[in-house]
């Protein structure tokens, strides 16, 4: 790159490195391009300043200043229901249970219910079971209290499960028996 402003790795880091001003300032103050100024510091090596070492020191003007005081207070007032994506501390879990806000934090609304109706949170081991299948039924009606092998039991007697099981064992069949395998020809 041919040298036409005749400037040295010292003028540059003298002007760019030991000062506040930013690459466009700099390139300003020399009469050239932003794109030209960034070509010398990469051919001279020289690193660029991030925008927190170019503001560092810098006096913000009264309506920044107002702008940015707004949005700092006002990020920490809209939690919960003052944020305008608030949908009333109700969401649906991954595995398609209603999750439910209480003490800033999610709960399965099926446990929650059957903590309530017995008076005391429930322990990892209690299982809550839904009676008619469906996840987001969280009626008292629909919940019953359960082992973890009677609840296994009662989805293993549901049709879809046989199915599921039906295709898995075709899979391990056709898969270790010889007899149920193609032959290559």
């Amino acid at each position: 790159m041919k040298n036409k402003f005749n400037i040295t790795k010292l003028q540059l880091e003298k002007l760019y490195l030991k000062t506040s001003l930013s690459a466009q300032q700099s390139a300003d103050k020399i009469g050239m391009s932003r794109t030209q100024f960034g070509r010398y510091l990469d051919k001279f090596k020289i690193p660029r300043k991030t925008l927190s070492q170019v503001m560092t020191g810098r006096e913000l003007s009264p309506e920044h200043r107002k702008k940015v005081i707004k949005t700092l207070s006002s990020s920490r007032k809209q939690t919960g229901d003052k944020n305008p994506y608030w949908k009333g501390g109700i969401t649906t879990t991954g595995e398609g249970y209603v999750a439910i806000r209480v003490k800033n934090r999610y709960i399965k609304e099926h446990r929650y219910v059957m903590g309530q109706k017995l008076g005391r949170s429930l322990t990892e081991n209690e299982i809550v079971h839904h009676i008619n299948g469906d996840k987001k039924d969280n009626r008292i009606e629909n919940l019953v209290m359960t082992t973890q092998q009677k609840h296994s039991h009662s989805h293993w007697d549901n049709e879809k499960m046989k199915k599921i099981q039906s295709r898995r064992m075709k899979k391990i069949r056709k898969n270790k028996f010889w007899s149920s395998k193609k032959l290559n020809k």
